[in-house]
């Protein structure tokens, strides 16, 4: 069975036996290495991975920072948060509309509240 599933590694891969053991082990197996490169004043970090077999990619991926200096867009988001709060809505609304447009969060996931989001984007009134 393990030899008709390698023939088709997304069947492998969610198949109920394989367990997080295993995938590890599937992934040392086509991966040779992972460069992440952190840029110090953004949210964005770049990773590279090169696959055996000479195949690589290049991937952008978005991480949690610490303080808003460290997001890339500070200015724009700073620039739409004073049109937002120019055009009248509260906090909240300011937040969901910054979450709406994918604005990037200090700090926080997809599953922050709205006042979770209002309070980290600290919205000056």
């Amino acid at each position: 069975m393990t030899i008709a599933l390698s023939a088709d590694l997304r069947a492998l891969w969610h198949t109920p036996g394989t367990n997080h053991r295993d995938r590890k082990e599937i992934v040392r197996h086509l991966v040779d290495r992972v460069l992440v490169h952190v840029e110090r004043d953004s949210e964005y970090v770049s990773v590279t991975i090169h696959r055996r077999g000479g195949f690589t990619s290049r991937h952008e991926v978005v991480r949690p920072v610490s303080s808003y200096e460290q997001l890339r867009d500070l200015a724009k988001l700073m620039d739409r948060t004073a049109a937002l709060r120019y055009e009248g809505p509260n906090t909240a609304q300011i937040a969901d509309a910054l979450n709406q447009e994918g604005s990037a969060r200090r700090r926080g996931g997809a599953d922050s509240s709205p006042t979770s989001s209002a309070s980290s984007w600290c919205v000056a009134a």
